[in-house]
């Protein structure tokens, strides 16, 4: 169980987004992120040092430190692995890895709960295009989580959302773009790092994209979800989403789930 009571370091590095996170005991949630190349090696260690010192805290006082487990970026998680290693060597403080593809869920579940009234526009940055529909979380059944695995594959997996969590109703699979398309189920939102490919593959084959419910990375992405949803999920859903792992043996899981 993750210690609430003392403020929490959250690493995000599985993407091109590199984002840390930090919650205090008292349950804020602050964020630094930075979306490019190179950036995880650059811009981790400084994000981590700037959130302590801002909130004039040192790493031996945290409860816990949680980073991103995968499937993801090979150098990004590695930045993650080894950050956590140097940061929590000799303190005693638990480290636990987080189901990347869960996260993005979840941050797709916290979003929608933040805004249950009316409609909410999303825009997609790189189309400039925005998809209305009613913000409720009894809308949808649940989300389509997906990573950029290049070439023409992603990382996919469903995920249905319930009054107290999410449940994982696949596995983890590398899938080519079009089976993604093929096995997305309409009753859910798509979201993750993945969904432009996805929509360039529905505009090749005609298929109507202009009310398509998409969040893109700048959504869903981000170190600071699952610290946002704690205490707001039941502890038999957290647990499918966070393990508690030895910070000296851990490897990131870079093509399948926890």
């Amino acid at each position: 169980m993750i210690e609430t009571r003392k403020s929490i370091l959250s690493i995000e590095t599985a993407t091109p987004v590199c984002s840390v996170a930090l919650r205090l005991s008292d349950g804020r949630v602050y964020e630094k992120r930075k979306e490019g190349k190179g950036v995880h090696s650059e811009l981790t260690f400084v994000f981590v040092e700037e959130l302590l010192r801002e909130h004039k805290l040192e790493v031996r006082e945290l409860g816990a430190m949680i980073i991103s487990a995968g499937p993801g970026s090979y150098t990004g998680l590695r930045v993650a692995s080894s950050a956590a290693k140097g940061l929590l060597f000799e303190t005693g403080i638990p480290l636990f890895a987080c189901h990347t593809l869960g996260s993005f869920a979840m941050g797709a579940r916290e979003l929608l709960m933040k805004n249950t009234k009316g409609s909410m526009a999303v825009e997609d940055s790189n189309y400039g295009l925005k998809t209305d529909y009613e913000n409720n979380l009894t809308d949808f059944a649940g989300c389509d989580c997906v990573i950029d695995a290049r070439r023409n594959h992603l990382y996919h997996q469903t995920w249905r959302f319930v009054e107290n969590g999410i449940v994982p109703l696949s596995e983890v699979v590398v899938r080519e773009i079009p089976e993604v398309l093929d096995r997305w189920n309409s009753g859910c939102l798509l979201v993750g790092t993945g969904v432009d490919r996805i929509r360039r593959a529905a505009e090749a084959r005609a298929l109507p994209t202009e009310k398509l419910p998409m969040l893109s990375e700048a959504d869903v992405v981000g170190a600071g979800h699952i610290l946002c949803a704690l205490g707001r999920i039941s502890q038999n859903h957290l647990e499918k989403l966070i393990k508690k792992v030895a910070p000296e043996h851990f490897e990131p899981y870079y093509y399948s789930g926890l």
